[in-house]
């Protein structure tokens, strides 16, 4: 009676660490897709740029260009009060 007892608690034992190592890769699982749907999601880095006044880093996108007529170098501006 006793091994018989034994046996069902090991088996009781097996079906619930079973059980939490399902549930635990389904959880694993999840975090991974959700990770690399908000890997696909995010915006590919802007090219910054300074401003030639104030030193402030802006995206290239929204800086005003200066040209300058004694050198071909190309500087930037944040707003048209620097430029």
């Amino acid at each position: 009676m006793k091994a018989l007892l034994f046996f069902i608690i090991i088996f009781l034992v097996f079906i619930a660490i079973k059980f939490v190592l399902k549930r635990v890769n389904a959880i694993r699982t999840e975090n991974t897709e959700q990770e690399s749907e908000t890997q696909q999601t995010e915006e590919p880095p802007k090219k910054m740029v300074s401003c030639q006044q104030c030193g402030v880093h802006l995206p290239l996108n929204d800086a005003l260009q200066i040209t300058s007529i004694d050198s071909k170098e190309i500087l930037y501006a944040c707003c048209k009060e620097h430029s």
